[in-house]
């Protein structure tokens, strides 16, 4: 099943699946290293602030809630 990452809980993995945003922002994620089939941990999520730390190999990369919902991910079986 595919879902946004959004939806990811603190401490859950998943696998990048797609990107559905615009071009620029789409090489901007991938450059960050949201790139399919890459695992992505969700580290913390800030209910307030509406920001989310996710790993992705050993790199923290902090993203807004708007940008997450963009970014489809696979949970891992």
């Amino acid at each position: 099943m595919v879902f946004p990452l959004c939806d990811l809980k603190a401490g859950e993995t998943a696998q990048v699946a797609w990107i559905i945003s615009e071009p620029a922002m789409e090489r901007r994620l991938s450059r960050l290293g949201f790139r399919f089939g890459e695992p992505v941990t969700c580290i913390f999520k800030s209910k307030t602030a509406g920001l989310s730390a996710y790993r992705l190999h050993k790199r923290v990369v902090g993203i807004r809630r708007r940008t997450t919902r963009e970014i489809l991910v696979r949970k891992n079986t």
